[in-house]
């Protein structure tokens, strides 16, 4: 027996081209959207380990410094001044290096907050500040405050350290790569606060605490 051909129904029809097309973009749109978010949260991972890692460092090079030199501060410390700090620092660093203008890897850089404005004065851009690069390519730079004032944590800073964890490359936002890190007699702290705050126009830098408190960077 010999079965008969399939019917065809006149009005089945493919897709168009228009239509194939359309589909593309947006299965594209959707793709693009998300490995942009699974790259963000890649990077804020890396943000928070060497975050980690680097408050590590210094907190181990402060205690030994304190434990050897004595405490910073007290109108006769070694915070007095810049200088004092940067080359004790340098010193008890493993490996870390000077980093001055125009060297390779040690560049000048704007820096922005969470909001996206441009916010610093003169961080990472000033050739009279003493800063070192760490082994891992973590930029710091050393500032001091009232050598006469300072005290132990929860009072008057003696000195504090600019991080920017990956150096010369982007996104230079404090907040996210760039952290402050004060410095009293009795140690290195996070900057804590409130200004971790992506509405605001601060510079971002208690953002150090949430990030070390908490163990993530969710903002």
């Amino acid at each position: 027996m010999i079965l008969p051909p399939p019917s065809r129904n006149k009005h089945t029809k493919g897709f168009t081209l228009a239509e194939v097309l359309i589909a593309l973009v947006i299965i594209g749109i959707i793709s693009a959207i998300t490995i942009s978010s699974l790259i963000q949260s890649t990077q804020k991972q890396e943000f928070v380990s060497s975050l980690k890692k680097t408050y590590s460092v210094l907190s181990q090079a402060t205690n030994r410094i304190i434990a050897e030199e004595g405490v910073p501060g007290g109108g006769s410390g070694w915070s007095d001044n810049t200088d004092n700090v940067y080359t004790l620092y340098k010193r008890y660093l493993n490996n870390a290096k000077e980093c001055k203008i125009g060297m390779k890897g040690c560049s000048n850089h704007s820096i922005i907050n969470l909001k996206g404005n441009k916010v610093d004065g003169d961080w990472f851009h000033n050739d009279g500040r003493n800063r070192l690069v760490l082994a891992d390519g973590v930029q710091l730079e050393f500032g001091v405050g009232v050598n006469n004032l300072c005290s132990n944590h929860g009072g008057s800073r003696c000195y504090w350290i600019i991080v920017d964890l990956n150096g010369d490359k982007k996104p230079n936002v404090s907040g996210r790569d760039i952290f402050l890190f004060e410095g009293f007699n009795d140690g290195l702290f996070p900057q804590c606060g409130s200004n971790c705050n992506a509405l605001s126009d601060s510079m971002n830098y208690s953002c150090a605490c949430k990030v070390l408190i908490e163990g993530k960077m969710d903002y």
